[in-house]
């Protein structure tokens, strides 16, 4: 079990990018809403100053190499991310817009089940 400073860190990690998942569904080709960039910021924000460098001498043996596997393929996602929400930022055609909304909108998928993979330990 990961210990308790893990699994709060990772929870919020988790609520925050739900909130996120939810306003990048693609619905219709758009720009970047506001609302999103000022999301994503506090998303990333949190996962440099709080998530990024949590001490892996804490970790249980047991569990250390999922946990690690899956706290380096969510740095990963994270940074893929941001580059992916850059370059939605930077379409002007509509059907770019989408597809790029789309493979955010994904990302931010895939980060929330290697949170729940993470919490599941």
């Amino acid at each position: 079990m990961l210990p308790i400073i893990h699994m709060n860190g990772y929870q919020k990690f988790l609520t925050i990018l739900s909130e996120l998942e939810i306003k990048l569904k693609p619905t219709s080709a758009q720009t970047i809403p506001t609302n999103v960039k000022t999301l994503w910021q506090e998303v990333y924000q949190y996962f440099q100053t709080d998530l990024e460098n949590f001490l892996d001498q804490e970790i249980e043996p047991k569990i250390y190499h999922q946990w690690n596997s899956l706290h380096t393929e969510i740095t990963r996602e994270v940074r893929l991310l941001n580059t992916d929400l850059l370059f939605w930022q930077s379409s002007r055609q509509s059907a770019t817009q989408l597809a790029r909304q789309t493979s955010c909108w994904q990302r931010s998928q895939k980060l929330i089940r290697y949170c729940q993979m993470i919490l599941n330990l």
